[in-house]
């Protein structure tokens, strides 16, 4: 099947989803092992497998819910994650899913607390992507006024562009300086400023 649409989810949201009594889970809870759904385009369809009571040999339950009555699965769905049914416990579905991103997840939470009996959340957890891993900052506040001042006027000058477009004297006669006053505070502030970035630890322990 192609995928039209793909992203990379690093957030984790794990819930405790009580659905309302007319839902199947409620009434089969104490048997229930594993519930699964399957969305299309004219509803949901969901399979409960519970163990029978009497001789302990599992069966499934399987429905179609047409999207009329309030649903947790739907409601998942309807905010773009997916649900993944983990256990359940006391009437109580334990829920994991990845939202797109954390804004998302009041909006998602909003929608289950209105088709859901009761709400927990277990846990919300975030794995560094492999672009956020690699890209870092610098606290400015390691520079002296000057010392910012010249890196600011030097990038804002072209100074660092290919070719440059701007010469250390030019920047320092701007600035009504001598050009080995600009150059000491650039050398200065680049060295703070790759020190930072390169071994934030020690930048931070001082």
């Amino acid at each position: 099947m192609p995928i039209n649409h793909q992203s990379r989810r690093s957030i984790e949201l794990g819930v405790a989803v009580q659905p309302q009594e007319n839902c199947p889970v409620r009434t089969l809870s104490e048997e229930v092992t594993d519930v699964r759904h399957h969305a299309h385009e004219d509803g949901l369809q969901c399979e409960i497998v519970f163990a029978d009571s009497q001789t302990e040999n599992r069966e499934t339950f399987h429905g179609y819910h047409d999207g009329q009555e309030p649903c947790p699965a739907l409601t998942f769905m309807e905010h773009d994650c997916v649900p993944n049914i983990e256990g359940v416990e006391d009437e109580s579905l334990l829920v994991v899913t990845h939202p797109p991103n954390r804004e998302s997840i009041s909006d998602l939470l909003a929608g289950l607390n209105q088709v859901s009996e009761t709400l927990a959340v277990k846990w919300i957890s975030e794995t560094p992507t492999e672009e956020a891993a690699t890209r870092r900052s610098v606290d400015l506040d390691v520079l002296t006024d000057k010392q910012q001042t010249a890196i600011e006027d030097a990038v804002k000058a072209g100074y660092y562009e290919q070719p440059r477009e701007i010469s250390i004297s030019e920047l320092a006669a701007k600035r009504g300086i001598s050009q080995s006053a600009m150059s000491q505070r650039l050398h200065a502030a680049e060295q703070k400023l790759l020190e930072g970035l390169l071994f934030p630890e020690q930048s931070i322990n001082g």
